[in-house]
């Protein structure tokens, strides 16, 4: 159910200049507007995945895709009501991007360690 929610609300995928093309669920950390002018965060479209991947049942799915449709057609654009619901999509997303660093950082380390 939630799979075929987020494939209803995915964007497009994209093909470039040189022929790579985008993943429909891929998203790109990087620098953010906030109310104080520019930072640095986690963009509203990821936080939404998040929201939607951690929801119980089937009664919050529906939830999102009503509001989705009152509104601009995006999915779970805000915070959810229940707070400790919304740390708990916040903390899923942070082990995931602390999991995508350590991966990263050994595959630097493999690549800089010389062969002998």
């Amino acid at each position: 159910m939630k799979l075929e929610l987020l494939s209803r609300h995915c964007t497009p995928t994209i093909t470039d200049d040189l022929g790579f093309t985008s993943a429909e669920n891929s998203f790109t950390l990087k620098e953010v507007r906030s109310a104080h002018g520019k930072g640095r965060g986690i963009p509203q479209s990821c936080r939404a995945y998040a929201r939607v991947l951690c929801s119980k049942s089937p009664q919050e799915i529906n939830d999102f895709a009503k509001e989705a449709a009152e509104n601009d057609g995006r999915l779970a654009r805000g915070p959810l009501r229940d707070t400790c619901r919304e740390i708990e999509a916040h903390q899923f997303l942070l082990l995931r991007i602390t999991e995508l660093i350590y991966l990263y950082d050994a595959s630097l380390e493999v690549r800089i360690t010389p062969i002998l």
